[in-house]
C-alpha cells in the first residue's frame, strides 16, 4: 500500500487534480438551466459531488494508463518514475487499470439507473477510454503521428464535460452549453498537452511535438487549439474573461520561434490558461453576482 501511495503522490498530485475535477463539476452545476433544480433527480450538491466523482475516477483511470503505456519509454527517457525505478510491477499497474474501469462502468450504469442521459455520457467516457488504453487498435501507426495521437486522446472531453453538466440538469443535452463547455475545455486541454512537451531537449524517445514538427509548426497546431477555446468561450459568453488570457499565451509562445529554451515559460502559461478556463463559467457567475 505504502508504493502505491508513493505513486499517487509523484504522478497523481491531488492539489492539481482536484482543481480540474472540482472546477468542472462546479461549472456543469452553473451551466444548468434555470429550470435544472426541478428537472435534477438529484440535489445541486448531490450532482456537483456525483460530478467530480465521477471525473476524478477518469483522471485517475488516465494517468495510471499512461504510466502503463508508457513504461518502455520511460525506461529510457524518465528512469526515476515509480515504474521504470521498481516501485510497482507493470503487472500490479495493468489490474489497477482494469479494475478502475470496472469501477467507471459500474458508476455509469448506477447513475444511468436515476439519470439516464447522465450515466449514457459517462458510460461512452468509459468506453472512450478503454479503446485509448488499447490506442485503439492501431497503436504502431498512431505512434509516428503525435499530433493525430493527441487529438484522438483529447476528445474524451468533450462527453466527460457533457456528463458535469447532465448530473445537474439531464434535460441540458437539448441545448448547446455543455457543447460550449466542452469545446473550451478541450481547447484548454489541448494546448495544455503541447505545451508541455516543447523541451527542445528531450530525448527523442519521446518523440516531442517540437521535435518531431519544429517550431513553426507546433506554433501553428498550438494557435489552433487556442482558437477552439476562443470559439466556446464565445459560445458561453465568456469572450471578455478568456480572450485575454488566451491573447497573453499567445505572446509566450513567441517563445518558441526566439527563445525555446524558456519553454518552460510557456508550459506555466499553460497551466494557468487551463486552471482558468476550467473555472471560468462558476468565476464568472461570481463576479456577476458581486459585481
Amino acid at each position: 500500500m505504502g508504493a502505491w501511495i508513493t505513486f499517487l503522490k509523484e504522478r497523481l498530485p491531488l492539489p492539481s487534480y482536484l482543481v480540474l475535477v472540482v472546477g468542472l463539476a462546479m461549472s456543469g452545476n452553473a451551466l444548468g438551466s434555470p429550470a435544472a433544480a426541478a428537472e435534477s433527480v438529484f440535489p445541486p450538491w448531490g450532482a456537483a459531488t456525483i460530478a467530480a466523482a465521477g471525473a476524478f475516477l477518469f483522471f485517475a483511470v488516465l494517468r495510471i494508463m499512461d504510466e502503463y503505456k508508457d513504461y518502455e519509454k520511460d525506461k529510457v527517457a524518465h528512469p526515476l518514475r515509480p515504474l521504470p525505478r521498481g516501485l510497482i510491477a507493470p503487472e500490479q499497474v495493468e489490474v489497477a487499470v482494469k479494475g478502475l474501469a470496472v469501477a467507471m462502468l459500474l458508476l455509469s450504469v448506477a447513475v444511468g439507473l436515476a439519470n439516464r442521459p447522465a450515466g449514457i455520457s459517462y458510460l461512452l467516457v468509459t468506453g472512450y477510454l478503454w479503446l485509448m488504453y488499447r490506442e485503439f487498435y492501431v497503436g504502431a501507426w498512431l505512434a509516428n503521428r503525435p499530433l493525430l495521437y493527441a487529438a484522438s486522446h483529447q476528445v474524451i472531453i468533450l462527453p466527460l464535460s457533457y456528463f458535469c453538466v447532465l448530473a445537474g440538469n439531464p434535460d441540458a443535452w437539448r441545448h448547446l452549453q455543455p457543447a460550449f463547455l466542452g469545446i473550451t475545455v478541450l481547447g484548454a486541454f489541448f494546448t495544455y498537452e503541447i505545451c508541455r512537451k516543447l523541451d527542445p531537449s528531450a530525448h527523442p524517445l519521446l518523440q516531442t511535438y517540437l521535435s518531431h514538427y519544429g517550431p513553426a509548426k507546433t506554433l501553428i497546431f498550438t494557435l489552433c487549439t487556442i482558437a477552439l477555446s476562443a470559439l466556446g468561450a464565445l459560445g458561453l459568453g465568456l469572450g471578455q474573461i478568456l480572450w485575454p488570457l488566451e491573447g497573453i499565451l499567445i505572446a509566450l509562445l513567441s517563445l518558441l520561434l526566439f527563445a525555446p529554451y524558456r519553454f518552460k515559460i510557456i508550459e506555466h502559461g499553460a497551466t494557468i490558461s487551463l486552471a482558468l478556463h476550467v473555472w471560468a463559467v462558476p468565476l464568472s457567475t461570481w463576479l456577476r453576482s458581486t459585481g
